[in-house]
């Protein structure tokens, strides 16, 4: 019994990290590595990645921060020069930062035993006074094609630069069916400068934003000015107001900035049907939060003939 206890101890260690036959995430060379012969739930994946990641973004070392990509993404005759491009800019003290985990979905597959698990999230951080969006997708499982564990993407954006690829991107991914920037472009430090985009942060999503010099409403006379025209459309209230300060047409979003008492900023969102400009809804909006309780124009459920 005694002899029977002692060997079930050592498999028992040997299944554990950084014991026997499972490295440590430190000892593998890689997130692929260690994805192979560990347990990962999405959020443990993704923080594993980030921390192999990173530790080589930190030390400069581009072959070892490659090493985490997916063959496919490796296998580019174009991904050195992203690789390049991204420690160009990759300010270096980042990974330091206390960030936030969000996760932006996961997918499986089983078929005949191949086991494939992919997911997608996103981490927000402030580094030296700026707000900071780093984007990563990757497959942390594939029991039959092992060559498909890896990083598929990753960006990392400051409020500038976030809110002009979402600008950019959404135009191409209205104008290109089935658009796709991460298949594009895998790896991206996109790191800008006030006087190359002027940018607010509206509900936690950066905007570009345009100082219009409309004249600030508070907000009950905003609210009753949607209320009592949100039947005339987005048109009629551009016309009577002035423009907007986000003109967001590709999601038929619209922003204008209210009065405060307070000194902290507040904004009309307004979003309406891209077919008719007839207003769905709009809400008061500080840089991190939206008043749901308190909507400016309720929501109205749009007719079969008003969806996007």
């Amino acid at each position: 019994m005694k002899k029977l206890s002692v060997a079930l101890l050592l498999v028992f260690c040997m299944l554990l990290p950084g014991c026997g036959f499972l490295k440590s995430l430190d000892s593998c060379k890689n997130i692929r590595e260690y994805w192979k012969s560990h347990y990962n739930s999405a959020e443990m994946a993704a923080n594993n990645a980030y921390k192999k990641l990173f530790d080589a973004a930190e030390k400069g070392d581009k072959e070892r921060f490659a090493d985490n990509f997916t063959e496919k993404v490796r296998s580019r005759s174009d991904f050195n020069t992203f690789l390049d491009a991204f420690f160009e800019k990759y300010p270096k003290g980042l990974s330091k930062c206390e960030k936030e985990y969000t996760s932006q979905g996961s997918s499986g597959s089983y078929d005949y035993g191949d086991n494939r698990e992919t997911a997608a999230c996103f981490y927000t951080l402030d580094f030296e006074g700026q707000r900071y969006w780093i984007h990563m997708g990757f497959c942390y499982k594939s029991t039959k094609h092992p060559e498909e564990l890896g990083i598929m993407y990753l960006s990392i954006m400051n409020l500038q630069g976030y809110a002009l690829f979402r600008t950019e991107t959404s135009a191409k991914a209205k104008e290109i069916p089935n658009y796709c920037y991460d298949d594009e472009v895998p790896l991206v430090c996109i790191i800008l400068g006030e006087d190359v985009v002027n940018a607010r942060l509206i509900n936690g999503i950066p905007y570009q934003w345009t100082d219009t010099g409309t004249k600030k409403l508070t907000e009950d006379e905003m609210r009753e000015f949607l209320t009592s025209n949100r039947e005339k459309g987005i048109k009629f209230v551009i016309e009577s107001l002035g423009e907007p300060n986000v003109d967001h047409k590709v999601a038929s979003y619209y922003i204008y900035e209210l009065a405060t008492t307070d000194g902290e900023p507040r904004y009309a969102v307004i979003s309406a049907s891209w077919t008719n400009g007839r207003i769905r809804d709009a809400y008061v909006c500080t840089a991190n939060s939206r008043d749901y309780e308190h909507p400016l124009c309720e929501f109205v459920k749009s007719s079969d003939s008003e969806k996007s």
